[in-house]
């Protein structure tokens, strides 16, 4: 099952987009007697625990020793097909994968499958599938995994990226989603120190949970950033993606005596100059991507065809070898 801890949505190519981080999750419900805790209902067993339909599953015994599925957590709940009391089919929590969904119909454009663990028996052979808390080697196969947690995009330089929070073993994967029917892995980082002891905080960053994007155009270093919050350390990184939006080295302090207006506008924007030399216009929307780009002489307007969004929107402007940059709200 997918049951995805976090959403969110992307544009490509003028169509919209889900990406879901499929972490998983059981349900256990517990009340309180005398001060003491007990456990009203739980959807969760391990496979070695079910009683599995002998028809359907005739290597039962095989399937539910320890060396094979036994010890995998699945669905109490779900998997009785016929009724009967018996499970027919199993279930267990969440794909250790990221999806990209069309959500006009709810059909799965594309899946990371199980990129995400191949990725890490590469990298950290010695350390796969470790828990947030402990350094153990395969902690977390017979579970949810690595549990993909949080999940954003954004644009960096021209390519939109999908960027994947791994709450267990932690670390940030990020994935080019341009072609949402075709992503291709790009970089896997994780400022988690294995030679460190969680108990003690010498470990570094553990568990990310949140995840925050900031265009480059928003950003005071002029880079992309991508905000990072841990859950078991409790601390926060920030990772610079890219390079600046504009060359500062070749744009100058001086202002281009620009009007822009209305602002806010929930209609058209005008760009007017005070002379007629040949002005570049590149225009992002909310999420930083690159909606609209042209050249114009003195002044430009811009309608609803472009500015189909609302929100805090920004502009890049060059003319006369300056440059300069801005931003103007679109309500709807």
């Amino acid at each position: 099952m997918f049951l995805p801890d976090a959403i969110t949505a992307f544009e490509a190519d003028g169509s919209t987009y889900l990406i879901s981080a499929n972490e998983g999750d059981a349900r256990e419900y517990l009340y309180d007697v005398n001060g003491e805790e007990e456990l009203s209902f739980t959807d969760e067993a391990r496979v070695k625990d079910l009683t599995l339909d002998p028809d359907k599953f005739p290597f039962a015994d095989l399937l539910q020793s320890s060396e094979q599925l036994g010890r995998l957590k699945t669905s109490l709940v779900d998997g009785d097909t016929d009724g009967d009391g018996d499970h027919d089919e199993i279930y267990s929590f969440g794909t250790r994968s990221f999806t990209i969904w069309d959500p006009t119909n709810g059909s799965v454009v594309w899946d990371s499958k199980n990129a995400f663990e191949q990725i890490l028996a590469q990298r950290y052979p010695d350390n796969f599938n470790a828990t947030n808390d402990e350094n153990n080697f395969d902690d977390r196969s017979d579970d949810k995994g690595p549990e993909p947690e949080g999940v954003v995009t954004g644009v960096v330089n021209g390519r939109t990226y999908a960027f994947v929070g791994l709450e267990r073993v932690g670390g940030i994967v990020s994935y080019d989603i341009t072609d949402p029917t075709n992503p291709t892995f790009a970089n896997y980082i994780n400022t988690r120190d294995f030679s460190g002891n969680p108990e003690e905080g010498t470990s570094g960053d553990l568990a990310p949970e949140g995840l925050a994007f900031i265009p480059s155009i928003q950003s005071p270093t002029n880079k992309a950033l991508l905000v990072v919050t841990f859950e078991v350390s409790g601390s926060v990184s920030i990772f610079e993606l890219g390079q600046p939006a504009v060359n500062v080295e070749e744009s100058t302090q001086e202002s281009i005596a620009l009007q822009v207006y209305p602002n806010p506008s929930n209609t058209d924007v005008t760009f007017r100059l005070n002379n007629t030399e040949v002005a570049e216009l590149t225009i992002y929307n909310p999420m930083g991507s690159i909606i609209h780009n042209h050249q114009f002489n003195g002044s430009t307007t811009l309608g609803q065809d472009i500015l189909n969004t609302a929100g805090v929107h920004f502009y890049q402007l060059s003319n006369q070898g300056k440059v300069t940059t801005g931003k103007f709200v679109i309500t709807k």
